[in-house]
């Protein structure tokens, strides 16, 4: 049922936007992102040419490293590279740094690459398309209400296609 809205109490686009990354848990893939963005800025060219943040899972940010060398040089400064993560985050996101030997990957989406599937032709199932249905429904701004949508689609798309990939 429907809650009636008195005049004036609106709810706010912050606290919107913050319920749905709360809810489709996507705080921890926001975090990596930031943290690829702002990787070559915080430990500079050459660091960034040899390593790259590749996962952040409860707190252990991985880093693909592209040799030996690297990897141990990088080991000795484990701690500043957690600290300067967090500062740069503005809050406590990396509690442990691994590092690991293996290829790079630049920081940018490559849609010709073999792996790259495209989500357009995956459907959302009616059970989902009801929680999308729900999560929008009282919100009345219908710009806001489509990004809701198409975000809360992609991440079903998503979870879909990791489903039939197992």
């Amino acid at each position: 049922m429907r809650r009636k809205r008195t005049k004036g109490s609106y709810i706010s686009v912050d606290s919107l936007i913050a319920k749905a990354v709360k809810r489709l848990n996507l705080q921890p893939h926001i975090d990596l992102y930031n943290i690829q963005k702002n990787y070559k800025n915080m430990f500079g060219k050459d660091v960034a040419n040899y390593s790259s943040p590749d996962r952040l899972i409860k707190g252990t940010l991985s880093i693909i490293v592209s040799n030996s060398p690297w990897l141990m040089q990088l080991s000795f400064i484990k701690n500043d590279i957690k600290e300067r993560i967090n500062n740069d985050l503005k809050r406590n996101v990396v509690r442990n740094v691994t590092f690991k030997v293996g290829k790079l990957s630049k920081f940018k989406v490559n849609k010709k690459h073999k792996d790259y599937v495209s989500l357009r032709n995956i459907k959302v199932g009616e059970r989902e398309q009801k929680l999308i249905d729900e999560s929008v429904r009282d919100i009345e701004d219908g710009a806001l209400r489509k990004s809701i949508i198409a975000a809360e689609t992609a991440y079903y798309k998503r979870k879909t296609k990791k489903v039939d990939d197992e």
